[in-house]
């Protein structure tokens, strides 16, 4: 399935004009697709620092394509991408071959038992990384949709100042969250409300502070930052709920039953399709264009974080009611 959807994509990319050529933009989405499936199959299996090898395993061939193409003469963009390939291949195989986790790890929807109840279940994670991926990268497409060469540039020297460094965290937080939760669910769930509050004043903490680290790496690496204030709070914030979005993401990818995922899913779509209305409708009442799509993209993720915390909290719920199926009335009731 990934060669041929790998050849689907490479040929769009190659008829747009996005790759120079068919075999180009079939072999760089196969060496993406591949370093992620074998980095979901290593995390899956509690091996966290073999999942980050095996998923920077196409950035390493990235390096070494732009290497090439840079310094060799007369190499091609189809070498290079073969070149790349042969390197990235024997690092997934490496480290997949590496010794495997010893603990027992818990099992979920092994009740999909035919095939078309495997295939909504995937379909449903399917659209939910979709709409991630647009929440991720989506709002560079409509900034270059709708703004100048300017806005893109000043919008993408912005995120890698006050957007990224809080990224980073997130995802190794979430790489390392996600297979814990799934072992340890009964011990997370009884400490999460009584850490809930810590969690959040944290955040608002690190909000200035990734301001400060942002404009201070800006003046190291420019020389000068041209980001406003109002677009450095925003990214920030953007980051800071993004951070928060680790525990609702974990528990619906990790232990949300199909109906569960289903809901998730589709909430997650919509709420990055309002995504270009509020941005769109930002600009057109004159605010800038960067700040309008940065906002916009902020409203997306804090709507992600409360469909995410909505199912969460439906889930513990209902392990309350199932570890105390004759609760106490209240006096209240």
């Amino acid at each position: 399935q990934a060669l041929t959807a790998g050849l689907a994509l490479g040929a769009l990319g190659a008829l747009f004009g996005f790759t120079p050529s068919l075999l180009v933009g079939w072999i760089a989405i196969l060496c993406v697709s591949f370093s992620n499936m074998a980095f979901q199959f290593l995390r899956g299996r509690l091996l966290p620092t073999h999942a980050y090898a095996a998923y920077a395993s196409w950035r390493v061939a990235l390096l070494v394509v732009v290497m090439l193409l840079v310094v060799g003469d007369g190499v091609s963009a189809g070498t290079a991408m073969m070149i790349a390939a042969g390197i990235a291949a024997p690092l997934l195989t490496l480290v997949l071959m590496l010794p495997r986790a010893k603990d027992v790890m818990t099992v979920i929807h092994d009740d999909a038992r035919s095939v078309g109840v495997i295939y909504s279940v995937g379909f449903s994670y399917f659209l939910s990384s979709v709409s991630l991926a647009l929440s991720s990268y989506g709002e560079v497409l409509i900034l270059t949709l709708i703004g100048t060469v300017e806005d893109v540039a000043l919008y993408f020297t912005s995120c890698v100042l006050f957007l990224f460094p809080g990224v980073m965290l997130n995802q190794y937080i979430a790489a390392l969250f996600a297979p814990v939760l799934r072992q340890r669910e009964g011990d997370i769930s009884q400490h999460l409300a009584q850490y809930i509050l810590l969690v959040i004043s944290s955040l608002f903490l690190l909000w200035p502070a990734l301001v400060g680290v942002g404009y201070a790496l800006g003046s190291i690496l420019y020389g000068e930052v041209k980001t406003p204030l109002a677009l450095a709070l925003v990214l920030s914030a953007t980051s800071c709920v993004r951070l928060a979005y680790v525990v609702p993401s974990a528990y619906v990818g990790v232990l949300a039953d199909r109906r569960q995922l289903r809901r998730a899913a589709g909430g997650y779509l919509a709420c990055v399709l309002v995504m270009p209305a509020i941005a769109v409708m930002l600009g057109a009442v004159g605010m800038m264009l960067p700040l309008a799509v940065a906002l916009a993209n902020l409203a997306n993720w804090a709507l992600r974080l409360l469909v995410g915390a909505s199912l969460v909290r439906h889930r513990l719920r209902a392990n309350r009611m199932t570890s105390d199926p004759n609760p106490t009335p209240s006096p209240h009731v």
